[in-house]
C-alpha cells in the first residue's frame, strides 16, 4: 500500500476530496504524499469519481473504495480515526450472491511502521462439507444453497461464544459483517463496506503532533522523525524561524511608526509616560472622558527641555513663571511658559488649558501644547513677531 510520510510545514490543514469532503492527516492526496500517510487518488476529479486505494497482502491484490473518513482523534499519545472502505471484488460477489465470497479470509493491510488497520465488526463463518454431518449449536444459522458445502454462522451479539468443537473439520472464514445476522441470507450478513479503525503508531503520532516532523525510515528500515522541531541537525524549525522574523519585522515597523508619529506630533510625546497608574494620566483621562479631547498637544518635561534647548533662550519673567523661546520638531518657533511649581493635583491646570486652547481671537496668542508632568507645568504658545509676547504671556 502506498504510504506518505507525515507532516510538512507548507501542508494545508486539509484537502478537498470529492464526496469525501475535506480530508486531513493521516489522509492526503496522491499529489501531496508528503502531507500524510495514506494518499487518496482522484481527489481533484469530478466529485462522484470513486476514490480508490490499492494494496497487496500476502501476494493478493486488493482494491478498496474509500466510502468516508472521519477526522483523526489524538488522546494520550494515541491517534485513531474511523473510516469505511469498500472492497470492490467482495462487493460484486455479495451482490451476485456468489458463494465464492466465502472462500477466503478477509484481511486488511498489515501493520506498517506508521499505520495499522483493524476491522471494527467482523465475524467467523464455517464452511462444512456436507459429508461431515455437522451438528452445530441450535442458535447457529445454516445456509444450504452453496454447492458441496453448508455454511454456518452466528449472530454478532454472540460472536466468539459458540462452541467450535462441532466445526473442527470445517474451514473457518473471517469476513466483515453487519451488526446482526440474517438467518436466511448470509449475503446480507456479510458486508463489503468495512468499518475500519485506522491507528497511527505512537512514535509516528509523537513525531507528527509533538515534534511537527515527518515519519521516515532509514536505510535499515528503522523509524526516525525527520525535520522535527527538536532535531539537532535542523535546529529551529522553519515555522519558529519565520515567527521570529515576523515578530522582528513587526517590532521594527512599530518603532519606525512610533518615531514618525512623535516627529509629526500625530500623537503627543507623553504617550509613553501616561500609564494607567500615573496620577497625571488619571487626571487627564478623567477630563477627556467628561469633556472630550483637548485641542492642544501633550508633552512631558523632557520634551520641554528639548524644545527650549535646556531653557537657553529666556524671553522674559512673569509672576507665574518664566518664558523661553523654543522650536518644535516641525521647525515651528514657539514661546514656552514654564509655570512656577504649585500645590494641587493639576485638575485646575487642565481646566485652564482647555479654556485657553479653545479661545480663538486675532489678538490672542494661540496655545499649541502643554505639559503636566507631576509638579512640572508648562504652556506652549505660537511665537508671533510682537516683541511684547513675553509680557503678554
Amino acid at each position: 500500500m502506498l504510504l506518505g510520510n507525515g507532516y510538512k510545514e507548507d501542508c494545508p490543514a486539509s484537502f478537498s476530496c470529492g464526496y469525501l469532503g475535506n480530508i486531513s492527516f493521516p489522509f492526503t492526496t496522491t499529489e501531496r504524499p508528503d502531507c500524510g500517510l495514506l494518499p487518496i487518488p482522484n481527489c481533484g476529479d469530478a466529485p462522484l469519481t470513486p476514490k480508490m486505494i490499492q494494496f497487496e497482502n500476502k501476494g493478493k491484490q486488493f482494491e478498496l473504495k474509500v466510502e468516508y473518513v472521519n477526522p483523526l482523534e489524538y488522546h494520550g499519545g494515541n491517534a485513531t480515526c474511523s473510516s469505511v472502505f469498500r472492497d470492490k471484488n467482495l462487493y460484486k460477489l455479495l451482490q451476485n450472491k456468489s458463494c465464492e465470497a466465502f472462500r477466503y479470509n478477509y484481511t486488511l493491510p498489515p501493520t506498517t511502521h506508521f499505520v495499522s488497520f483493524h476491522m471494527e465488526t467482523h465475524g467467523t463463518l464455517f464452511m462444512c462439507n456436507r459429508t461431515l454431518h455437522v451438528k452445530p449449536p441450535a442458535y447457529m444459522h445454516k445456509y444450504t444453497k452453496c454447492p458441496l458445502y453448508d455454511l454456518y454462522y452466528q449472530p454478532y451479539d454472540f460472536a466468539y461464544n459458540a462452541s467450535q468443537s462441532a466445526f473442527t473439520d470445517c474451514t473457518n472464514v473471517q469476513l466483515p459483517i453487519k451488526d446482526f445476522a440474517n438467518g436466511d441470507d448470509p449475503f446480507a450478513f456479510a458486508t463489503a463496506n468495512i468499518p475500519t479503525q485506522v491507528s497511527i503508531t505512537k512514535e509516528c503520532s509523537y513525531c507528527h503532533y509533538n515534534q511537527r516532523g515527518r515519519c521516515q525510515l532509514d536505510s535499515n528500515r528503522r523509524f526516525y522523525c525527520a525535520e522535527g522541531t527538536v532535531s539537532k541537525k535542523k535546529g529551529l524549525s522553519r515555522n519558529v524561524k519565520l515567527g521570529i522574523a515576523v515578530m522582528t519585522a513587526v517590532g521594527v515597523a512599530t518603532l519606525m511608526l512610533l518615531a514618525y508619529r512623535l516627529r509629526k506630533k500625530i500623537f503627543p510625546p507623553t504617550f509613553l509616560l501616561f500609564m494607567k497608574d500615573n496620577p497625571t494620566h488619571q487626571i487627564i483621562e478623567k477630563f477627556l472622558k467628561e469633556r472630550g479631547p483637548l485641542p492642544a498637544a501633550r508633552y512631558n518635561y523632557s520634551d520641554i527641555k528639548k524644545i527650549t534647548n535646556s531653557f537657553k533662550n529666556k524671553l522674559g519673567q512673569g509672576g507665574y513663571g518664566s518664558v523661553y523661546k523654543g522650536k518644535l520638531h516641525d521647525e515651528c518657533m514657539v514661546a514656552v511658559k514654564v509655570l512656577s511649581e504649585s500645590k494641587g493635583d493639576g485638575e485646575d491646570f487642565i481646566n485652564e488649558v482647555a479654556s485657553i486652547s479653545r479661545t480663538s481671537h486675532v489678538n490672542v496668542v494661540r496655545l499649541l501644547g502643554f505639559c503636566l508632568d507631576g509638579s512640572k507645568k508648562a504652556l506652549i504658545y505660537e511665537l508671533v513677531g510682537c516683541p511684547c509676547v513675553a509680557r503678554v504671556l
